[in-house]
């Protein structure tokens, strides 16, 4: 979205209506040596400052625009504070989110806000209806899944496996904390059973061959290398130097899309030309997360130049 100009900020319009005002009433028109330029300069800059400040207040006013301190006033409007250590675009999109807990559960946007914010430890949530055939017609169940992905990652495999008490508990309490912040009456719609499980996790290797440009910088690999982690949330393994992504984008349900990494890489300057092994998309169902380790290799050069 565009900024809106809440006033006129040009400093060369300002300064030539008061050149102009000063030429109608005096009958002088003032030259660049004149004292009284420099003066009516000076105010004129004066007066484009005020203007670029009241601009910007206009903006702060603005969920699109404002920033710390006043993004935060606008989330306290919604009852939406900011967490530990969130940036300012991360808790405007939650800011965004939060009117959907305004509204019972019963779309995906209402559980994924509800049940997001039921633990600290929460990075997304999926809702999954259930369906049942009837007469040949697949049909909700009444049946809500809602997949809960953690800052530890932790699988549903993982979680009917694990011995550890410690642990188990601390599982037991992300899915009990959204268990009941999804299950009150004036929340879940009448008749629809909720579910809360963790995700799967599906694993995916991928090597990305790069033709480099000759002219392409020394640094081409570490900057594709950043360019890929910074896309799909990973980092480079300090051991093998591969990138490691715990969960694409940190989202459940995410694919692997190739051409999106190609893209990705051939907007790295230097770049000649990308292929990927396997060159077919990895994907994900609706309780998976795709953990990815990605190899990046120069395996070419070109003459062509930028």
């Amino acid at each position: 979205m565009e900024q809106p100009d809440f006033i006129e900020r040009d400093f060369e319009k300002i300064k030539e209506r008061m050149l102009e005002r000063v030429k109608e009433r005096t009958g002088k028109e003032l030259q660049e040596a004149d004292p009284e330029y420099v003066v009516l300069e000076q105010a004129a800059y004066e007066i484009y400052v005020q203007r670029c400040a009241f601009q910007d207040v206009g903006l702060q006013n603005l969920l699109d625009f404002a920033r710390y301190p006043l993004l935060d006033y606008l989330g306290a409007m919604r009852n939406c504070a900011r967490l530990t250590d969130e940036s300012d675009d991360v808790y405007r999109e939650r800011i965004r989110e939060s009117m959907n807990a305004y509204t019972v559960c019963g779309t995906e946007a209402a559980y994924r806000y509800i049940g997001g914010h039921a633990h600290e430890s929460i990075i997304d949530i999926n809702p999954y209806s259930v369906l049942r055939e009837v007469n040949g017609e697949n049909i909700p169940a009444g049946i809500v899944e809602v997949y809960v992905l953690t800052d530890e990652y932790w699988t549903q495999t993982g979680y009917e496996a694990e011995t550890d008490a410690d642990k188990k508990a601390a599982m037991d309490a992300v899915l009990a904390a959204v268990e009941n912040a999804l299950n009150p009456v004036d929340v879940r719609p009448l008749g629809e059973e909720v579910r809360v499980l963790f995700p799967e996790k599906k694993e995916a290797a991928l090597e990305v061959k790069i033709t480099a440009k000759r002219t392409a910088s020394a640094t081409l690999k570490t900057d594709i290398e950043q360019a890929l982690n910074n896309y799909l949330k990973g980092e480079k393994d300090a051991e093998t130097g591969n990138i490691i992504v715990p969960c694409v984008k940190n989202k459940i349900s995410n694919d692997v899309v190739i051409s999106q990494i190609i893209g990705v890489c051939q907007a790295v300057p230097g770049v000649y030309d990308v292929t990927c092994d396997p060159a077919t998309d990895v994907t994900a169902d609706y309780n998976e997360f795709i953990r990815a380790e990605i190899t990046v290799a120069v395996t070419g050069v070109t003459d062509e130049r930028e």
